[in-house]
């Protein structure tokens, strides 16, 4: 069960907006992605991001929806790529194919939230 909590009101997800705030557990455990709205989806991505990838001086509200991963102001590399396609895999349980179709599905938290949603199997 959600807990209400004070600072919720500071964040913009939507469960922020009705005074709630979702475990990240719960809201992002493994295999998730499938049926959930894309607003939600992608929290979870960018909550994936700022765990696996360390920059947890960021929160999911400082990355901006189709902000540059890669080469912008959050400093990731390609090494850091290589991490996040594993955790993708792992969290959402889709396959990321490598090369040019990776670039393309790694350029924002978006493209990666849309990817998820377009790669679960239906049901």
């Amino acid at each position: 069960m959600p807990r209400p909590t004070s600072s919720a009101a500071n964040h913009g997800d939507r469960t922020a907006r009705l005074g709630w705030t979702i475990r990240t557990e719960r809201l992002c455990s493994p295999h998730t992605g499938h049926g959930m709205d894309r607003a939600d989806l992608l929290l979870c991505v960018k909550r994936l991001i700022i765990s696996e990838l360390d920059v947890r001086d960021r929160s999911e509200h400082d990355i901006l929806d189709d902000e540059p991963l890669f080469g912008g102001r959050l400093g990731l590399d390609s090494l850091d790529a290589l991490q996040l396609a594993m955790a993708v895999e792992e969290r959402f349980g889709v396959r990321v194919p490598e090369g040019e179709q990776a670039k393309a599905i790694f350029a924002s938290a978006a493209a990666i939230a849309d990817f998820v949603a377009k790669s679960q199997p239906p049901g």
